[in-house]
């Protein structure tokens, strides 16, 4: 049995005993501005995306509907015309009648405070939809603890929209579109070949994307063992320490403990498998201990719950952002996530789904890029040369749709037989196989297996 829908209801009404906030002598200040100098007053209300739903007096918000409507339409803004159309709309009883239209001229004598008025009456509404939304929500808690979590993240997305206003999309002005392109030409000239978004450390890779970008989600795809986390944390470690930007990294797969180790020994070039064994020279401590410093200051963030939902990530993303100003989140992997909803958890494809689009919501959100990893699946080693296509992404095309930026990573050695496996040793490649807002093509690397680390790879590049 479904549970009722309660929006429709009285439960989530504001206290009868008590009044929501509103200044209805604002509104009238407002419009009788309007009437005095509706080109000035106007477009100001239209440039702060002032609508009918900040005036709390019905009667308020009905005249200015109407004002508005005779403004985007071109018609004169004046007293006989408003009171016409009041009367055609059979409105006129409805807001008070002539007397009370004729008001409005004399209830200010200047369209001065304007602006006054009008930051007055965004005030109220922001006030009223707190109320509004605490009271909803307060109603629906008691009803709808089945999906506590999922709930929950619904919550904090309202919350966060209030307050912001939704802009209405403005009149062409080619004069200014000319200006604010003239503009974007002469910001990349200043730039002088440097990218706009924010840097990997790999140069190909950022003269091919410009860096990365606000609201992307850049999927980096392989098969198990090919490098993905190792070339994601490079990414981090590089954003964190060397550009000294927070980065939030959720790594579902090792521990902290664990992705330290691999982040320290990276970065001092020193062998793991040489730490596991114990045999390690002074300078490798001197190496690892100079590193370990640097790490320990710098603006990297790591959560290894195990388990975790969608839901889960994106609250604590919201608090990484909101505490910490985060500029880059890592998801290691996305496979890993889990989704909340019932119809996803009876099937993978519609829970990778979801996952997938909850990644894209939340960078969109926080207006920062994602680097989110992700599992192919086997077909690579089917394929002549195990050369990787979109089509091996793992369990769901909606991860290809969501994306921005799909890297798939290949790593020759990994298929090369006989003697070519000895000549592809350290050759790397991330293909590039889509880009939302730039080319598709090949960005060569070099993995330093001992280190587990990715660099760029020199031109006429042969492994020893």
């Amino acid at each position: 049995m479904e549970p009722p829908d309660l929006r429709e209801s009285h439960s989530y009404a504001p206290d009868v005993h008590r009044m929501l906030p509103q200044s209805p002598d604002a509104e009238l200040g407002l419009l009788g501005s309007i009437l005095l100098c509706p080109a000035g007053v106007m477009g100001e209300c239209i440039e702060k995306c002032i609508t009918p739903e900040h005036f709390h007096v019905p009667a308020h918000g009905i005249i200015y509907g109407l004002l508005r409507e005779m403004h985007d339409s071109g018609h004169p803004i004046d007293f006989i015309l408003l009171t016409r159309m009041l009367r055609d709309r059979n409105l006129l009883d409805k807001v008070g009648g002539p007397a009370f239209v004729t008001g409005l001229f004399t209830f200010v004598p200047t369209a001065a405070n304007a602006n006054y008025y009008l930051e007055i009456l965004k005030e109220k509404r922001v006030a009223r939809e707190i109320i509004v939304t605490c009271n909803e929500y307060g109603g629906r808690a008691y009803e709808e603890q089945h999906g506590i979590y999922a709930f929950l993240d619904q919550f904090e997305a309202r919350v966060g929209t209030i307050g912001k206003e939704r802009a209405q999309a403005a009149k062409f002005d080619i004069k200014q579109a000319t200006m604010d392109a003239l503009g974007a030409i002469e910001a990349m000239y200043e730039r002088k070949g440097q990218i706009s978004g924010l840097s990997t450390g790999f140069k190909d890779f950022d003269h091919m994307t410009d860096g990365m970008h606000p609201a992307e989600m850049i999927v980096i795809a392989g098969r198990p063992s090919s490098g993905k986390t190792s070339l994601a944390m490079n990414i981090a470690e590089h954003v964190a320490i060397d550009l000294q930007q927070h980065v939030g990294v959720f790594s579902l797969e090792m521990s902290t403990q664990q992705l330290m180790q691999r982040i320290i020994c990276s970065r001092s070039k020193v062998n793991m498998q040489n730490v596991r064994d114990g045999f390690l020279s002074d300078r490798d401590f001197s190496n690892m201990s100079e590193v370990g410093i640097k790490i320990a200051v710098s603006k990297l963030l790591i959560d290894d719950t195990a388990g975790l939902t969608i839901l889960e990530a994106r609250a604590r993303a919201r608090k990484w952002k909101r505490e910490k100003d985060i500029k880059l989140i890592v998801i290691d992997y996305l496979q890993l996530l889990k989704g909340t909803t019932k119809r996803a958890l009876d099937n993978r494809h519609l829970e990778i789904g979801e996952v997938s689009s909850g990644i894209k919501a939340l960078a969109k959100e926080l207006g920062i890029p994602i680097i989110a990893l992700a599992q192919l699946n086997r077909d690579p080693e089917k394929q002549s040369g195990g050369r990787p296509r979109l089509a091996n992404l793992r369990e769901s095309g909606n991860i290809e749709q969501d994306a921005d930026l799909v890297g798939l990573l290949y790593r020759e050695e990994m298929y090369a037989e006989g003697e070519d496996k000895e000549e592809a040793q350290g050759k790397a490649t991330l293909i590039i196989a889509k880009q939302r807002n730039g080319p598709v093509d090949d960005v060569p690397l070099t993995f330093l297996k001992e280190w587990t680390r990715f660099e760029d790879r020199a031109k006429g590049y042969e492994a020893k």
